[in-house]
């Protein structure tokens, strides 16, 4: 009930953004395409799923730049994740992915490390179903096609959550960092870590939604995360320590 109440109050913000659609996508392809075209033959990639904080910080410059009203929100990027493999036919298959099959590498034309990943239900829609944080709930959907030239055409399709869309359009003053939905979170202190790690890093408050951050365990990769939050400033975890 309180996930429902959320995209109801997110609502009016999808329907800003669909107001400008088209000019949304059209200046994303222009500013992604080269990055798009470098990943797909990088990885000798036809279709593909883009998410995380890389899509997300193109997405907030493009809709700076639509709408006169909207103050940039000035998201910052990590890195870029790339899903392949199977794609499902509908957006209700439950999406996962290959652990042991993660790559991390550079590709020409991406600003930051491109992490590519092996999953199975994939697609735009079930991959927002497994996204924990409005910050990071946009992706695109991509598919290449390859001429007899060589060269490589790419298509895609943009996929984001009314949350995410509210805190793009809400004004500075007033920008969260929330998690989607409190009650469908499996592992809270990863996405507690995730979200201090981005407020701090970004400069924007991040709303636990009430998640016990001393409740699941933690990656090696998060748990660098919060090793480096307890060295900054404002630590939102001084009471907690990781038990190996």
């Amino acid at each position: 009930e309180a996930f429902e109440k959320a995209m109801l109050v997110s609502k009016p913000h999808q329907d800003k953004a669909d107001s400008r659609m088209d000019q949304i996508q059209q200046l994303l392809c222009s500013r992604m395409e080269p990055a798009l075209v470098s990943i797909a033959s990088a990885n000798g990639l036809d279709e593909f799923i883009v998410g995380g904080s890389y899509v997300s910080r193109e997405l907030d410059v493009v809709v700076s730049s639509v709408f006169e009203d909207v103050e940039p929100t000035n998201l910052k990027a990590n890195d870029c994740d790339v899903f392949h493999g199977t794609f499902a036919a509908d957006g209700e298959s439950k999406f996962s992915i290959h652990r042991s099959s993660v790559q991390y590498g550079k590709v020409e034309g991406v600003d930051v490390e491109v992490n590519t990943v092996r999953g199975i239900n994939l697609g735009g829609d079930n991959f927002l179903r497994n996204n924990d944080l409005n910050v990071t709930a946009a992706c695109i959907h991509v598919k290449a096609s390859r001429t007899d030239e060589g060269s490589i055409n790419i298509a895609f399709t943009l996929h984001a959550l009314p949350q995410f869309w509210e805190l793009l359009f809400s004004s500075s003053a007033h920008k969260r960092i929330k998690v989607i939905n409190p009650l469908g979170i499996d592992n809270p202190v990863t996405t507690c870590v995730r979200g201090a790690f981005k407020s701090k890093q970004m400069n924007i408050k991040f709303d636990m939604c009430g998640l016990d951050p001393s409740s699941g365990t933690l990656a090696k990769s998060q748990k660098e995360k919060y090793d480096t939050l307890r060295g900054w400033s404002g630590n939102p975890f001084p009471e907690y320590n990781i038990k190996p």
